[in-house]
């Protein structure tokens, strides 16, 4: 192994084991990142990101190396896990318990709930800056706090969180976030089409991407590449209904390897049929292009017509 590898994984490890600081809005960028949590779940992943970094690095052999080097750091860095046998997978597990625990955490969402209420104009990734030392800093609260938040159950954090955190940070977590989608807050940046209010598609890859690039030390071509390509994979498992990858503990041993070593990119997209998805690729896309390089987000229609018809091409070319 190259000494340049050995240094990158000490490095990570050695991030890994740091201490918390006392703010988690003023926490160092060295700051925790999270333990290795083994699960069928995270080394699906690994696969399908691996096998990524060759369809689209196919001729380029360094990048190549260095794109399956950030899947694996990547998936470390998701945190995530099957907190119990009854509630599905989630990520983020080690900063939503550090969330969870802090009072400031708990003060900072009263208080976006209050500014939401008397305002609905309320510019909430602006509002997240003013109380958040850095860049850094925002990015991790609109991924951590921001996730999923549809659908007719609890989502999974919030059960993980109503069982194992605080109750009044719970609380006051189920309270804003039903006020900010209730009231169809958009909380994207003006650069980026609102083309649905599915935020953690946008933010959640932004926030991999961030890390990737001014922890790992990856290119910012690199670091994009592999946070789209998570969201990427997603849609397209769910858009051709098989989402093994998601949910393998409802599927055979058998079905769930032959699809992670059979999957192969979509590709084309059709513009209306698939809207939906497209939507959610634009906004899973466009979170590392604006966390890294903002000057090169694209419009949604612009996105669609350059995309749909060769969604290799696009990616390869991010």
């Amino acid at each position: 192994m190259k000494k340049t590898n050995l240094l990158t994984i000490f490095l990570i490890s050695l991030i890994a084991c740091t201490a918390l600081a006392s703010s988690p809005f003023q926490s160092p960028i060295q700051s925790k990142l999270g333990r290795n949590y083994p699960s069928t779940i995270n080394f699906g992943l690994k696969i399908l990101l691996r096998s990524r970094c060759k369809n689209y690095f196919s001729d380029q052999k360094e990048k190549r190396k260095d794109c399956k080097k950030a899947a694996r750091v990547m998936v470390r860095l998701l945190q995530c896990k099957n907190p119990t046998s009854s509630v599905k997978s989630s990520c983020f597990f080690d900063s939503l318990n550090e969330y969870a625990n802090s009072d400031e955490a708990t003060a900072f969402l009263e208080k976006l709930n209050s500014q939401i209420t008397s305002n609905n104009n309320t510019d909430v990734l602006a509002f997240v800056r003013e109380n958040t030392a850095d860049e850094y800093n925002t990015l991790r609260v609109m991924a951590v706090l921001f996730q999923d938040f549809f659908g007719t159950k609890p989502p999974s954090f919030i059960e993980y969180l109503a069982v194992n955190a605080p109750r009044g940070f719970t609380d006051q977590m189920i309270t804003t976030l039903t006020t900010v989608y209730g009231n169809k807050i958009n909380i994207l940046p003006d650069s980026v089409d609102p083309v649905n209010m599915y935020y953690y598609h946008f933010y959640v890859p932004a926030y991999l991407s961030y890390l990737l690039h001014h922890v790992g030390g990856f290119s910012k071509e690199i670091s994009t590449t592999v946070a789209a390509s998570f969201n990427l994979i997603y849609e397209e498992e769910q858009h051709k209904d098989r989402m093994v990858i998601h949910d393998s503990k409802s599927k055979l041993l058998g079905a769930y390897i032959k699809t992670l070593f059979s999957h192969r990119p979509i590709e084309s997209f059709e513009a209306s049929a698939d809207e939906e998805s497209l939507k959610d690729i634009y906004l899973g896309i466009m979170g590392p292009v604006w966390a890294l390089a903002p000057e090169k987000v694209i419009s949604y229609p612009q996105f669609v017509d350059q995309f749909a018809t060769d969604p290799v091409k696009f990616m390869q070319n991010l």
